[in-house]
């Protein structure tokens, strides 16, 4: 077990602005008792050596799901709604789904609990034409819910897994029906103002922009090279984007360690009441992927025994286990990797 101490200096030797190393990274161990260490080395930005701080913005990207998921149990903990409810209970759209491969209607229809483990049948996302990349702020969910039930299922629901931003998404618009309200304001209302998660959201403010971590495409043989987040439209902080529940959140590490923080702890808030009930809880920890399937998934997030983990697209990731009652965030804004950004996480793997 490396110490604080030093994991710094082991990160120090592959992290600054030169080629083969990572900009700049944060990140963040802790436990149910309150125990938190949070460390930032590098830099922020690296042509105006702004370093990184405890505090710096990250696009947490992916590890979105997770939040979303909590929003969603918090629902079902209300019996406002649940997880084996057939989609088109709330999103009538889904009545006329088909099956890529039969081009007819599935054999059982979709539920909350495949869009919310990726085996729905569900691709990826809507892909930029002829491009590689996808925006994903340009829609509301109840648009993207209409779009993916026009579109083909790629497999019988339940009976496969396709990682799939679109899944989380639908789920999210049904929330909406159900409340009748964005998700991203159930969202804030459920999870991020009870865990204190106020510096968490979906359009960054213009003070956090000057916190926020420059991304960078990394490679061995050149310097870092400043890039967008190609998944969002410019500027980040325009009003006209729209909350995507699959990839669409900012965060820290400060805030990012209440949330797994709570998911170790199963559930409880640090002042000992519920965010999430232990039935909820049980429901998250357990696999939804189907036998033989090599991913293992629940809700949003991958599970592995009494772990729950994700990652990110631009680098970041975070688990919690609920046994041992610890929990670990890494936060980077890389797209790509080189040398130094693996051998970097690999000496915090080993910590």
């Amino acid at each position: 077990m490396l110490s604080g101490l030093v994991l710094a200096s082991a990160l120090s030797a592959f992290v600054g602005p030169d080629k083969r190393q990572l900009p700049g990274v944060v990140t963040a161990e802790g436990d149910v008792t309150g125990r938190l260490e949070i460390r930032a080395e590098g830099f922020a930005d690296v042509a105006t050596k702004r370093a990184m701080a405890t505090n710096t913005v990250f696009w947490i990207a992916s590890n979105t799901k997770g939040i979303a998921a909590a929003t969603f149990l918090s629902l079902m903990d209300e019996g406002k709604i649940a997880l084996d409810d057939p989609v088109e209970k709330y999103l009538p759209e889904w009545k006329t789904c088909t099956v890529q491969a039969t081009g007819k209607a599935p054999k059982r229809r979709p539920t909350l609990r495949m869009m919310l483990s990726h085996t729905a049948g569900l691709p990826f996302f809507v892909l930029n034409p002829g491009g590689k990349s996808c925006t994903i702020d340009k829609r509301t969910v109840r648009e993207l819910s209409r779009l993916g039930a026009a579109t083909p299922l790629t497999f019988e629901p339940g009976e496969g897994y396709d990682y799939s931003n679109w899944g989380i998404d639908v789920a999210m618009a049904a929330i909406e029906v159900v409340t009748g309200r964005p998700f991203e304001e159930e969202m804030k209302r459920r999870v991020l103002d009870p865990l204190g998660m106020h510096d968490t959201g979906m359009i960054p403010s213009a003070e956090q922009m000057t916190r926020l971590a420059k991304s960078y495409k990394l490679s061995d043989d050149q310097p870092p090279e400043d890039v967008i987040i190609c998944q969002f439209t410019a500027p980040y902080t325009a009003k006209t984007r729209k909350a995507e529940a699959g990839g669409g959140l900012f965060s820290t590490a400060p805030d990012l360690a209440k949330f797994f923080r709570m998911v170790a702890s199963n559930g409880l808030k640090p002042d000992g009441t519920r965010l999430l009930s232990e039935k909820a809880m049980n429901e998250w920890f357990t696999r939804q992927t189907p036998k033989g399937n090599s991913n293992s998934y629940s809700f949003g997030m991958c599970v592995w025994g009494d772990s729950l983990s994700h990652g990110g697209s631009y680098g970041t990731a975070g688990s919690a286990n609920r046994k041992a009652g610890t929990y670990r965030i890494w936060l980077v804004s890389a797209e790509g990797g080189n040398a130094g950004s693996k051998s970097a996480r690999s000496a915090w793997d080993k910590r």
